[in-house]
Formats: C-alpha cells, structure tokens, sequence
C-alpha cells in the first residue's frame, strides 16, 4: 500500500514541476508578448507588466532575453543609449551577448534569427559610437550567430525536402515577424530619413508653429467628418509634439525637434505638384496622430514622428515619400529575388550545350544525377555574381551590416 502512495506522490510532484517549468513559463511568456503588443512603446504599465512576466520566468529562451533587453533599450530608453543609466545598459547588453552565444550554439530562436542578429548588430555599433568596450567574446558570438542559424536553416530545408528545388523553396521562404519596436528599425529608419529630407525641399515661408495652428484650424473645421472621437485624440497627440519641443527636446533618429518634423511633414501637402491631394494629405497627418494615442494615452516620440513621416506613403508626388521598410521587409524582398535568380539559372542551364552545366539543373529535380565538382563551382559562381549584381539595387538602402548578414544567408544556398 505505502508503495502505492509513494508512487502517487511522486506522480504528483512530477506533474507540478512539468506544469511549474513548462505551463506557468509559457502563461508568464504570453502575458508578456500580449502586454508588449499593448505597449505605445514607452515604459508605460503594458511594458512594466511585461518586464514583470518576463523576470519571473524560470527558464529564458533567446526570445525572452531579447524581448526583456528591446524594453529596456526601446521603452525606457527610446532608442537613445545616452538616456539609459549604467545599470540598465549592463541588463541589456547582457542579455544581447546571451542571445548571440544561443544563437551560435545554434539554439532555437523563437523569433526570426537575422532580425534579432542585426538588431543586436547595430545595437552593438551603437556602443561603440558611445566609446563603450565591448567584450570580444561578444563580437565574436554576432559573427558566429548568422553563419550558425544559417547552417541549421539549410540543413532543415534539406531535410524536409526531397530535392533541392523543394529545399529552395523553403530556404527562401519570407518570414515576418510582429514587431511593436519597428518605429527604431535602422531600414525604417533610414527610409523615413530619406523622405524626411525630400520633403524638406519644400519651404513656403511656414513656421512650424504656423503649421501646427493650421492643423488645429484644419480639425476645427471638419470635426464631423473627422469624428470627435479621432479628432479629440490628434489634438491631443499636437499638444505632446509642441510641449515636447518647447521643453528643448529632439527625435535623435532624426536630430529635429517634432515641431519642425511636423512642419515639414505638414507643408508637404502645400506643394504645387500634390495640390491635387492636398485635403487627402492633410487627413493623412490628422489620421497619424489619432493613431499616436493608443490605450489612453500617447505613444513615444519615434512612434509619433514615424507616423507622421509614413502618412504620405501613396499620397505624395513622389512615390518614394512616405515609404518605410525594415530590415525584414528588405530581406524577404531580397530573398524572393534570389529564389528568383537561382530558378532562372536553372531554367537556362537546363538548355546548355555543356552537359555538365545541364546535369547540375537537373538535378534540383532529380537527386540521382551525378554532378562534376568542377563545374558546380562554375555554376554556383555564376549565380552568385547575379545576387551580388542584384544587391548594387540596396546600396543606398540598406547599410553595410544590413547586406553583410543579407549576402551570406543568400550565398550559403547558392553554395550548396
């Protein structure tokens, strides 16, 4: 009987600690990603409640860390490193550094590898523009992160596949991630720099403060059609942007005060080549500020200006204005161009008179064909002066860390 009871205790306890260690880590894990969701992307009660989950978990996957480090870096810090105390800076570069080694041990990420790989990357550039030492066991994890997923990437599309034509197709497969922090991606970033300076070009005399009355004026007059409720919200999201450039502060992403991004951004509209949708561009910029006041209040001062910088995406005279992809955006892009190259390569070998060239394509479809090493180098090659032919296209899109991590991921497969 006693053996019997001994037994059932210790089922007992065995069942308490799987459900200790695995469901009350992937209940905390949940409410966590929920809460970040919630976030306006300042340290406001959704990302406390968040860094609260997360430091109560019992086991933290890479996933964890890098989330806990992105609060304190992002929604205490607003992406300026300078704000963080000593303390905090130490949290997060800790946890980074943890990622990365996870990740050159080729642990599973949870969240897509190169996001978190380059977001660290520029984090880490970021340090050194700050003089901050950066261990070398650091450095050299980022340098072994990207080759490790990648290899493990590639082994998984291999073997779940049953040819290499199977395997490109996952290989080259687009992932997305969600994102809350997008607002301080370098490509969002750099892009909306890019429009920033363009419509600058557009000057009529306006002061920032003239403009911000205009779109007061503007609200005012077309309240109905705008909706009290949205209307409400904008003017209060204006107020914050003026209050927080009388206070002397700026938007280091852009080194500006949001009143002279606002200005800009709000001018836009009165150049002679949109007059054609000028109202369309004004209701544009009432629609980003009402969407900078979520959950009852405002969000951080890179998620307003972000908005008000996209908010001429598909409206503005030039097509570029407004647009802003994130490293994410420009991977998959880059991906399903490459998937594109090598499956054109393929289709054109298929039909050369060097048999050797026309056994390598077939056998993408057929396993079984024997190969000459020789000329698969020559063929990988040609494919591969066709990507770097290719990524000249994001030379002033994307920075040269950006097409580092890039380049490999797509020169591994063409090795192969």
């Amino acid at each position: 009987m006693w053996k019997h009871v001994l037994l059932g205790v210790a089922i007992v306890i065995i069942v308490c600690l799987i459900y200790y260690f695995f469901f009350s880590d992937t209940s905390k894990r949940n409410t966590a990603i929920s809460n970040i969701n919630k976030s306006n992307g300042t340290m406001d009660m959704y990302a406390e409640q968040a860094l609260n989950e997360l430091n109560r978990l019992t086991t933290l996957r890479p996933a964890d860390r890098y989330r806990r480090a992105n609060i304190i870096r992002y929604n205490i810090g607003d992406g300026d490193l300078t704000r963080l105390n000593n303390d905090a800076l130490i949290i997060a570069a800790n946890d980074y550094a943890t990622v990365l080694r996870d990740l050159a041990d080729g642990r599973e990420p949870d969240i897509n590898y190169a996001v978190m790989v380059n977001d660290i990357g520029n984090f880490l550039l970021d340090l050194a523009v700050l003089e901050v030492n950066v261990d070398r066991a650091v450095v050299e994890a980022w340098n072994l992160a990207t080759p490790a997923q990648t290899e493990k990437r590639i082994n998984d599309a291999l073997q779940n596949s049953t040819t290499k034509a199977e395997a490109l197709e996952t290989y080259f497969k687009p992932v997305y991630t969600d994102q809350p922090q997008n607002v301080h991606d370098k490509g969002v970033v750099d892009d909306l720099s890019t429009s920033l300076r363009t419509m600058e070009e557009t000057f009529d005399g306006t002061t920032p403060e003239m403009s911000i009355q205009q779109c007061r004026d503007y609200i005012a007059k077309h309240t109905t059609r705008i909706g009290e409720d949205k209307a409400k919200h904008a003017l209060r999201v204006l107020s914050e942007i003026e209050a927080h450039s009388l206070a002397g502060h700026t938007v280091s992403t852009y080194n500006k005060s949001e009143q002279d991004i606002f200005g800009i951004v709000w001018r836009r509209s009165f150049d002679k080549d949109n007059s054609a949708k000028k109202e369309l561009m004004q209701d544009a910029v009432i629609d980003a500020l009402a969407d900078s006041h979520q959950n009852g209040s405002v969000v951080c001062a890179n998620g307003r200006t972000a908005r008000l910088l996209a908010s001429p995406v598909l409206l503005d005279h030039n097509p570029k204005v407004g647009t802003a992809n994130s490293f994410e955006d420009y991977r998959n892009q880059i991906f399903a161009e490459t998937d594109k190259i090598i499956k054109d390569e393929v289709a054109s070998s298929l039909k050369s008179d060097d048999p050797e060239i026309k056994k390598i394509a077939e056998s993408y479809t057929n396993p079984e064909v024997a190969i000459n090493e020789e000329s698969l180098v020559k063929f990988n090659q040609e494919i591969k002066n066709k990507i770097d032919d290719n990524l000249k296209n994001y030379n002033d899109k994307l920075r040269e860390l950006d097409m580092k991590t890039i380049k490999e991921e797509c020169y591994a497969f063409a090795a192969l």
